[in-house]
């Protein structure tokens, strides 16, 4: 007794014929290229996106009072008791901010140091 798979027709996952596989092979295409186009607009999309947060990024970093910063950086150094490092952030106050309000509290800061 010999036993053969039959498939019912209709039911293959494979063409029967060259012309049946270019059918499928269409139909196929016809759903992959929406989404093809859909992906570039996605990635133009992010590309945008991302180049957005990283110029919001720059203009934040660069838009703050350093002068400021540094000098909250260096007091709160002295009340940890790093008076080196506190010293090297007054001084770099005064030398790249020297007319800065916070220059002249630097200067006062590194007399008192020394």
């Amino acid at each position: 007794m010999e036993l053969r798979h039959q498939v019912p027709s209709g039911c293959s996952k494979r063409p029967s014929s060259k012309a049946a596989a270019s059918e499928e092979a269409r139909r196929t295409l016809r759903y992959v290229e929406p989404l093809s186009d859909a992906r570039t607009l996605l990635a133009d999309f992010l590309s945008v996106l991302i180049g957005a947060v990283v110029v919001c990024l720059v203009l934040v970093a660069c838009s703050g009072d350093t002068s400021q910063e540094l000098l909250k950086t260096a007091e709160f150094e002295e009340r940890q008791h790093n008076v080196v490092h506190a010293k090297q952030l007054y001084e770099e106050i005064v030398r790249s901010h020297p007319s800065s309000p916070q220059a002249e509290t630097a200067r006062a800061r590194l007399a008192a140091l020394k």
